[in-house]
């Protein structure tokens, strides 16, 4: 196999529309308004084997404060999972020949990872690609994380009926207070309604800027879509949801806002509703780490899914982490 820096757009894109792993967060244009809000530079490295594209896998480098540093994705994106994705053909092979496909385009992402010599790499990869064995054969070290999926191909009954009691009791009460759910375009006042609530708990933004928020917004009509819950002319709840290739992801906001309405049920049931309605197979209530989190998402009895963060560092790697960990994580969240 051979490893190039790919500037190919159509080709990348190509590759991500058709293969099992590939997910909105791997589109170009998504790559490409991150690396110009982030301050990180892109490197999109393209996989072959002979004159066939079987991999790619972008990579986001900085130098800070003397430290390089590898990211897939890079902090305060609000990517949940990047890391490679393989070509359509890859789940179709026998395992053998799907191990030494994945194994060697690892090890020629490592060797050019090598090239930069980095002090620290993270990599998070998308849930279903739990082969990290190429990874800890590299000197990697894995951890794994969750998130919760529900299974739309059941009735909007069956769904119903899976619910907790109280989220039961709160999407009626939504109901009869008269909530609605309605489709926006308005990144400026979701920003700021969402680091008004982050500032209130004494935390930062985890987003870039508004202007981020837009950008992607107009890139990604279909695929992103902003949501707020209204009571009257309040807004008691918002979200963004991706759309893209028969999966939704309830990605940002559902923030508890402090105004006593338990609009995120309401909201959740809503989103719901509209996807299986518009024939998604699948609705990801994104991220199950953090156990404040876990028991309001659960209640929506999704199931668990398993995904992995991929990382190794030297020394000062390891001073840099546990300064990220215990001053930076204690003032920023992801949504």
């Amino acid at each position: 196999m051979t490893i190039v820096t790919l500037q190919d757009k159509e080709l990348w894109d190509e590759l991500v529309d058709k293969s099992h792993h590939g997910l909105i967060f791997h589109k170009w244009d998504f790559l490409k308004l991150v690396e110009k809000h982030s301050g990180y530079r892109l490197l999109p490295l393209g996989v072959y084997k002979g004159d066939k594209l079987t991999c790619v896998f972008p990579l986001f480098c900085k130098r800070e404060m003397g430290m390089k540093m590898v990211f897939s994705p890079p902090p305060h994106a609000c990517i949940p999972y990047l890391g490679p994705v393989m070509g359509p053909m890859y789940d179709e092979l026998r395992q053998k020949r799907k191990e030494s496909y994945l194994t060697s385009a690892i090890d020629e992402v490592n060797a050019e990872i090598k090239k930069i010599s980095p002090n620290y790499t993270s990599i998070i990869n998308s849930p279903g690609f739990s082969d990290i064995r190429p990874y800890k054969w590299n000197g990697y070290k894995d951890e794994s994380y969750y998130t919760y999926k529900l299974d739309l191909s059941a009735t909007i009954e069956e769904i119903w009926a899976g619910f907790d009691s109280t989220c039961k009791k709160n999407i009626k009460k939504g109901e009869k207070l008269g909530m609605s759910l309605k489709q926006v375009s308005d990144p400026a006042r979701f920003y700021e309604v969402m680091t008004k609530r982050y500032k209130e708990q004494g935390l930062s933004s985890p987003l870039y800027n508004s202007q981020y928020l837009a950008d992607l917004l107009t890139a990604f009509p279909e695929n992103l879509k902003m949501f707020y819950v209204y009571l009257g002319e309040e807004i008691v709840a918002l979200c963004i949801d991706c759309e893209y290739k028969g999966r939704v992801i309830h990605w940002l906001g559902a923030a508890r806002l402090d105004n006593g309405f338990a609009g995120n049920d309401f909201m959740l049931w809503g989103l719901i509703n509209k996807a299986r309605a518009d024939g998604f197979t699948d609705f990801e209530i994104q991220g199950a780490n953090q156990k404040r989190l876990s028991e309001f998402k659960s209640k929506f009895n999704p199931g668990l899914e398993t995904y992995y963060t991929i990382q190794k560092r030297d020394g000062l790697g390891k001073l840099a982490e546990w300064a990220y960990v215990n001053f930076m994580m204690k003032k920023t969240l992801t949504f």
